[in-house]
């Protein structure tokens, strides 16, 4: 999950990432007609079919036509597909229920797939330049034919919330800014606040069942996210699942997010399961028994000397520090003397915390994850490590 204009964070896990996306939904650029092997022509011939020729040397079989409906480029298709090496015969790709944007697929696909609608099945034979191009990818070689068998099971638009609630037959509760949850598991009773640290496991898609987005850990805290998460998730307790249909105003609203990933307006659908709730750094304090005064967004101090009250730091100010920086484990993993820093370039835990002594004071910081270095690893530090740092605040400017 990144941070986007709007201050919530999702890390787009792109579907071209995966295997037979990133082949499937990447346009090629060749403009090749040459052939390694058999063309289209003689492939049909040899094989004795009733293929008719479309446009640029692509030929179509048409098994079962489909109803009327034709795919648009903006429109999500739910397709079964295998592909063949004409030349071999060998099968290179198969998927079942691939879903895909029409408008990004294979040229050929988009081609062959405007002869038939919803509940249609064809073969369609493509020259390189319509489908792999001139570049071996993986166990395709270069310029050549290719033979798709496909079945075209849907045609999906985007819709409303209402819309994908009715199309999908879901009974829900309505929340607040017209969020709707459909609770498949409860939980315990350990519920988050729109202030709490949660790790979670979600999928986040379009209406059009388009996914944009898939963590299978990630540790957020719940003040960051959208709206419809801070209205939804509070619903549920650790261990619960839910299913959120978020309205666009409670989720990216005008402006959309990740350069268009997830375009403006769009409502947003999320399957969530609630691992935990509560930081590791809430837990640390627990474990050692501290005493602390926990801050926004869960960072707990401890204040050993308060310094100068009237001299305190904002997030415009300069700063000059010695400090320690260590995890729970004891590893130190940074340290500095007499280091200057512009409070508001550092990690958020540090902007929250410093704000609390004055130039002279000293205190200790135990920051969540999700207000240090969150789910990436930097350097030394894990993925989602509690940070804890010992500071002397010696001037601001």
């Amino acid at each position: 999950m990144k941070n986007y204009k709007v201050h919530n964070p999702i890390t787009v896990s792109l579907l071209k990432n995966i295997f037979c996306l990133a082949i499937l939904m990447v346009l090629i650029t060749s403009c090749s007609s040459d052939f390694d092997g058999i063309s289209p022509r003689e492939y049909v011939e040899e094989n004795n079919l009733s293929a008719v020729e479309l446009v640029e040397g692509a030929y179509i079989q048409i098994e079962e036509a489909g109803d009327e409906r034709r795919a648009m480029p903006n429109e999500v298709v739910l397709l079964d597909y295998r592909g063949i090496l004409a030349n071999t015969g060998e099968t290179v790709l198969e998927g079942d229920d691939f879903f895909g944007l029409f408008g990004n697929m294979l040229p050929g696909w988009q081609i062959g797939l405007a002869e038939i609608g919803v509940g249609g099945r064809c073969t369609l034979i493509l020259p390189p330049s319509l489908a792999f191009g001139e570049e071996d990818i993986n166990n395709i070689p270069a310029k050549s034919t290719m033979v798709f068998e496909l079945t075209l099971k849907d045609i999906i638009n985007t819709t409303t919330v209402d819309g994908y609630i009715e199309r999908n037959n879901l009974n829900t509760t309505e929340l607040d800014r017209g969020v709707h949850i459909v609770i498949l598991e409860e939980g315990s009773d350990k519920k988050p606040n729109t202030n709490t640290e949660v790790k979670v496991k979600y999928t986040g898609k379009l209406t059009n069942e388009l996914i944009f987005d898939r963590q299978d850990e990630a540790v957020f805290n719940l003040s960051n996210l959208i709206e419809g998460w801070k209205i939804g998730l509070p619903e549920i307790g650790e261990g619960g699942k839910c299913i959120l249909i978020i309205p666009s105003e409670a989720g990216y609203g005008s402006e959309g997010a990740g350069n268009g990933v997830v375009p403006p307006n769009s409502p947003l659908v999320f399957e969530i399961e609630l691992l935990e709730v509560g930081s590791a750094a809430d837990k640390f304090v627990e474990e050692k028994g501290l005493i602390t005064q926990v801050l926004d967004k869960g960072v707990h101090i401890i204040v050993h000397d308060a310094g100068d009250i009237n001299n305190k730091p904002d997030l415009s100010s300069s700063i000059s520090v010695n400090y320690e920086g260590r995890l729970t484990s004891e590893l130190i993993f940074d340290s500095g003397t007499n280091v200057n820093f512009d409070l508001g370039g550092l990690i958020e835990g540090w902007q929250i915390g410093l704000q609390e002594i004055g130039q002279g004071g000293s205190c200790t910081l135990i920051i969540p994850s999700s207000v240090g270095y969150g789910n990436q690893p930097n350097g030394t530090i894990p993925a989602n490590s509690v940070l804890i740092f010992d500071i002397e605040l010696l001037s601001v400017n």
